[in-house]
């Protein structure tokens, strides 16, 4: 199990048990766009990493496109899109991100 650490007061800290949050998405903005040039999205999440790796991905499961990442930090990354170089068809897509670091 892993555990953290709780900063009181100056320079003090206690332990507290429980488990490191899971890497997940918990928000993606904006949530359209078009498929005449770039689109850059931005994901929030935790456990991101510079490793993440985003794909745009239809119904069927085809990835269209993946995306150049800009690693802010562990909450949040942008994640741009070549609709046009990458020939994405207009319809709905779904953004997966995956990480193995």
């Amino acid at each position: 199990a892993r555990h953290a650490w709780t900063f009181a007061g100056s320079g003090s800290f206690r332990f507290r048990g429980g488990a490191a949050p899971a890497f997940e998405i918990t928000r993606i903005t904006p949530d359209q766009g078009d498929n005449t040039g770039d689109v850059t999205v931005t994901l929030t999440g935790s456990r991101l990493t510079r490793d993440t790796v985003v794909e745009l991905v239809a119904v069927t499961g085809t990835v269209y496109a993946v995306a150049d990442v800009q690693f802010s930090d562990t909450q949040r990354l942008a994640a741009t899109f070549h609709m046009a170089r990458d020939g994405v068809p207009q319809g709905f897509y779904s953004v997966r991100a995956r990480d193995h670091g």
